[in-house]
């Protein structure tokens, strides 16, 4: 039987440049990532029912047990809560399973022999998802998203590195789990693409490694600004009958064309940053988890950046900051 490795995430940090070029790249690597393999991995309700779900996890197992090579199962939605892109407005998609049931679901059916987690400064990371629920259309603040119940229950405890592992080394055993910085990327590229090639198999002389390296790039700050007054207004057009309905299609393509564009303003005022802060307590559980997860990986997070001092006159650890009121 063929190792099976699961790149489990994490979103906003270098996916897409994996799952488009670099591992597809690789002639020792089976990769799936397919919206067949995804849908039945994540989706509450399976669009073939629960019998079309275990066919395909049946089909998955037998392509693991016959092929020659590695397999790697890439989404990198797999370590976040299934609302992380979820808006108000307009939810995206279907609901998706939670993190530990999809975990008991690979346990059962596809138990991977490791586990790939690329992680990024939590700091860095919020406003790269912020911008994505903008394209989601989001209406809210990024000060108000951070002062919301389902960021503190489901996004804070998804970023506490330490306590993920520590979900899928229980699963799959100790030393499953590998995690590498998405910040490598940028300062060693080469050496970046080594350390994800030697976690799912690739022996050294095999590598093929991408010649360019180009990274999405972010919105602008007038591009968030500006979309969000547009999502708003998108809202009130979507709830006003069967008018509004009818001109929802074209004002979505013509946001889509209008900010296609962007690009001049990034270039112009620079990509966009934050609106607000951390509450103290939310980066005291990040500044925990950051040295948990160092000390076990010798990842060097402090010389990227991540949250490291401990901030003083926090709640204590274990306890959820309190939403603002007003």
């Amino acid at each position: 039987m063929a190792p099976l490795i699961l790149h489990a995430g994490y979103p906003k940090c270098g996916s897409t440049l994996l799952q488009k070029h670099l591992l597809p790249a690789q002639e020792g690597l089976l990769l799936l990532h397919d919206a067949t393999t995804i849908n039945a991995l994540t989706l509450v309700d399976h669009p073939g029912g629960e019998v079309a779900r275990r066919q395909v996890l049946d089909a998955l197992g037998e392509r693991v047990a016959t092929s020659a090579h590695p397999v790697v199962i890439s989404c990198e939605h797999l370590c976040m809560p299934g609302s992380w892109l979820r808006t108000g407005q307009r939810p995206r998609g279907r609901a998706r399973l939670s993190r530990p049931d999809i975990i008991a679901m690979l346990r059962a059916h596809l138990p991977p022999q490791r586990v790939l987690l690329i992680i990024r400064d939590q700091l860095r990371w919020l406003p790269s998802w912020y911008q994505q629920r903008i394209k989601g259309y989001e209406t809210l603040t990024l000060a108000r998203l951070l002062d919301s119940v389902d960021f503190h229950d489901g996004i804070v405890p998804s970023l506490c590195y330490d306590r993920v592992v520590d979900e899928y080394e229980a699963a799959f055993g100790p030393g499953s789990v590998t995690v590498l910085p998405f910040e490598m990327l940028v300062r060693s590229p080469a050496a970046f693409f080594d350390g994800v090639l030697s976690s799912v198999g690739v022996a050294a002389q095999d590598r093929r490694l991408p010649a360019t390296v180009q990274a999405n790039t972010g919105m602008s700050l007038p591009a968030v600004v500006s979309h969000r007054a547009l999502n708003r207004l998108l809202a009130v057009v979507s709830n006003g009958g069967m008018l509004g309905r009818r001109l929802e299609p074209a004002m979505i393509r013509a946001m889509k064309s209008l900010f296609s564009l962007d690009w001049i303003a990034v270039r112009l005022f620079g990509k966009y940053g934050s609106e607000a802060q951390l509450p103290e307590a939310v980066l005291a559980h990040f500044t925990a988890s950051n040295r948990s997860l160092d000390a076990r990986y010798s990842l060097g997070l402090n010389r990227y950046g991540y949250p490291w001092s401990v901030p003083t006159d926090v709640q204590p650890a274990g306890t959820r900051p309190q939403p603002a009121v007003g």
